[in-house]
């Protein structure tokens, strides 16, 4: 087979991690989902999806491939495969990550169909050895364990409560199996609550199921293992008006242009019953802290579909909203829009920002448009670039550089970060210069690997830390790779300014996706621990298990009301010009 020369788009820095981790040793391998069975040594062929782990004692790596189209998923990057070989009951392929390669060889195993014909089945597993190669070339290849399984074939002529109860087989076999953030009581009440859940499932309506298979995944008490419904992916319905929460309340930030007097409206109650209320029913269907909260409620309080589940609602199609609007009361009904899926991430925060156009894709093409928030007022820097993962600013007036850092991968545009971090250290290396404020704001993360490397040659260019000269900004929706590198920052030094990040310092992330075969819906699961906090770690290796910071909660605790957003102000920014101007350096 030629090999395929595409490079997939994956930061080296995160494939540094992942196998320096699989040196350590290989813990054993997973047992196959319980449907599998126990096949028997005889190879078959090779068709359907596989999935299955490359196990070491500090991380699991998930795969998820299929062989007849020649690819890989990892870390929710689809990869070719490369090298594609089948000899008998041997299999063997490449996966070229640029600096790295792994190379794969194994055997299959089948059980044999039934009947005279003497045909193998699909092969049911494959176990064998990858073959790591480290960059540069100066080591030998390392080597560790690796198994897949086939997973089964699906009837698609099953009946609708046939197909829910295929799909929540999966959930008890696959998700529940392969995600190690339950404890062990929180897994005892998840497997209490898929029991009932496949009790009542003859009397439920589709939203009331996949609400209880969302609360399944919340029971972790873990905001990384959920059910993919909003966010990072859209699979549910939502009405034309986007919220965000602050210090004051619920609001309206964003309406399509012939609703466009309602933004700037509070939000006092949503299908007749008061905001608080709602929002703590819809905060069930996901983990996370009270931060986490407030990002993420803000997206199911604008789904008919996932207040329907959460017993808000009997109306699946539509919401009221009771508004309040420069002192008068009215009442706003809109009905959902036509559903468009989306496989990718939609954050909210960009709504914020006027040169947003909008989720147009999620809009009906006939007449729709949304209308622009913060017109007449002069947009903060922290909303000028709402399509960019990084950019800087100087502020030559206050002695510091700007640095927003709002999604922890590399620009479209294809600048590195680390290209980026070169020129936010010349600017440092200006005598008019003495300080960077860092802001994390709306980082839900990422690649934490792509902007480690910077952040550690920041804090060590020049000494920031002993006047308060190193500020970092974050927010509600400051969350994974952002989290950790506000911990990054808070260890060397840094002041924290703002609000809580979204999650807790103690967490488990990495992982991969259970697609349900029926619905389509996609469960996250999460295998990979990180601690920051220096507390006990669960008897794991951790992620990072060098850094340890006391606490997370801000230095200076800044709350933004919607007058200071609607005024166009940014009183995190301000509070830490103020912070510079009342503790001036020494430049003696």
């Amino acid at each position: 087979m030629t090999r395929n020369r595409t490079q997939p788009h994956m930061n080296s820095a995160m494939w540094s991690l992942v196998l320096a981790a699989a040196f350590f040793g290989c813990a054993p391998s997973a047992d196959p989902p319980a449907e599998l069975g126990d096949p028997r040594p005889d190879p078959g062929t090779l068709e359907g999806e596989w999935e299955g782990f490359v196990e070491t004692t500090r991380q699991t790596v998930f795969l998820a491939l299929r062989f007849d189209e020649a690819t890989v998923q990892l870390f929710g990057n689809r990869l070719p495969l490369d090298d594609l070989e089948r000899s008998g009951d041997s299999v063997s392929f490449l996966v070229d990550l640029g600096p790295q390669q792994l190379a794969f060889s194994g055997t299959s195993q089948a059980t044999r169909a039934s009947g005279g014909s003497g045909a193998a089945e699909p092969a049911r597993r494959i176990a064998g050895r990858v073959l790591a190669s480290l960059p540069g070339g100066g080591e030998p290849p390392t080597e560790f364990e690796f198994e897949l399984f086939r997973l089964p074939d699906v009837d698609r002529s099953s009946t609708r409560l046939e197909q829910w109860e295929q799909d929540i087989a999966h959930v008890r076999s696959r998700f529940l199996r392969y995600d190690r953030s339950y404890t062990p009581s929180a897994r005892t009440r998840a497997m209490e609550m898929l029991a009932q859940l496949e009790q009542d499932l003859p009397r439920l309506d589709d939203f009331e199921i996949v609400a209880a298979v969302s609360r399944i995944a919340a029971a972790a008490d873990n905001a990384h293992t959920r059910l993919y419904l909003l966010r990072n992916r859209t699979v549910m319905g939502r009405v034309p008006l986007r919220l965000w929460w602050f210090a004051d309340g619920l609001f309206v930030i964003r309406a399509r242009e012939r609703d466009a007097d309602v933004v700037g409206c509070r939000v006092d109650g949503i299908a007749g019953q008061p905001t608080a209320r709602v929002r703590e029913a819809v905060s069930q269907l996901f983990a996370g802290n009270e931060s986490w909260s407030d990002y993420k409620s803000a997206y199911f309080l604008t789904a008919p579909g996932a207040l329907r589940g959460a017993g808000v609602s009997q109306d699946s199609t539509s919401i009221r909203f009771d508004l309040r609007c420069a002192g008068r009361s009215r009442i706003l009904v809109l009905e959902s829009e036509r559903l468009r899926r989306l496989d990718r991430p939609t954050e909210n925060w960009k709504n914020l920002s006027p040169a947003y156009e909008g989720e147009v894709e999620l809009l009906r093409a006939a007449g729709s448009r949304w209308s622009r928030p913060l017109r007449g007022v002069r947009t903060p820097a922290y909303l000028m670039h709402p399509g960019r993962n990084y950019w800087l600013e100087t502020l030559a007036g206050h002695g510091a550089v700007y640095v927003h850092y709002a999604r922890s991968q590399t620009d479209d545009d294809g600048v590195s970060f680390d290209d980026f971090g070169d020129r936010v250290l010349e600017v440092l290396d200006r005598p008019d210069i003495d300080a960077v404020i860092v802001d994390l704001r709306f980082n839900t993360g990422g690649n934490l690997g792509t902007g480690e490397g910077f952040f550690r040659r920041l804090t060590e260019h020049r000494d920031l830390t002993g006047s308060g000269r190193l500020l970092v900004l974050t927010d509600q929706a400051t969350f994974s790779a952002g989290l950790f590198h506000a911990a990054q920052l808070r260890a060397a030094g840094g002041t924290l300014i703002g609000r809580a990040p979204g999650d807790r310092m103690d967490f488990w992330a990495e992982g991969g996706n259970v697609v349900l075969p029926h619905s389509g819906y996609t469960l996250h699961f999460s295998n990979g621990y990180h601690s920051y906090s220096g507390n006990p770690d669960p008897g794991v290796e951790k992620l990072f298990r060098s850094l340890s910071v006391p606490s997370l909660v801000p230095d200076i605790r800044v709350l933004a009301t919607s007058a200071q957003y609607f005024g166009g102000e940014d009183p995190l920014l301000d509070a830490a010009l103020q912070l510079l101007r009342s503790s001036p350096p020494d430049r003696r």
